[in-house]
């Protein structure tokens, strides 16, 4: 199995939250057998939010093991030409004008945040399941790729 980490799944796991525990237990994401891949934009965003939120060292330390635990998808080598033809699929496919796939009826056409078209292009890519714990993806699935949306609820 293979999963690519929205950003606030990262989030979720440095706080190690109920909904993090949850994607740990079902998902088993470091088990032997399951890739996980983090988006170069993940790591970019991450990082610039813990430079903005002017984390200490512990905080930047335990944030770069997190980060080391996963395979960084960046634009270059191997899945570079593939990572940005999804990139094109998915933005062109959002706003309505994919010439291949035109948006399921009754589908309207959307603005997707650069960095999240990059993190949806990167599962694409590795035709891997997008883990995510919002619904900006949902359009994706199932025509682009499949998206795990994990919700749980606060008690």
């Amino acid at each position: 199995m293979r999963y690519v980490f929205d950003t606030n799944v990262l989030v979720h796991q440095l706080r190690n939250t109920p909904t993090w525990q949850f994607i740990a237990a079902t998902y088993e994401p470091f088990a032997e057998d399951v890739e996980t891949y983090l988006s170069f934009a993940s790591v970019a965003e991450i990082l610039s939010m813990a430079e903005q939120a002017n984390w200490g060292k512990s905080k930047q330390n335990q944030l770069l093991e997190a980060i080391n635990e996963f395979e960084i998808v960046a634009v270059s080598g191997d899945v570079g030409d593939a990572l940005v033809q999804a990139y094109v699929q998915i933005d062109s496919f959002s706003q309505g004008k994919n010439s291949k796939l035109p948006l399921p009826i009754g589908t309207s056409a959307r603005n997707m945040g650069k960095n999240d078209i990059w993190v949806a292009a990167t599962a694409y890519a590795l035709d891997a399941k997008l883990m995510t714990t919002d619904k900006d993806f949902l359009h994706l699935d199932p025509t682009l790729l499949e998206v795990v949306f994990v919700h749980i609820q606060p008690h």
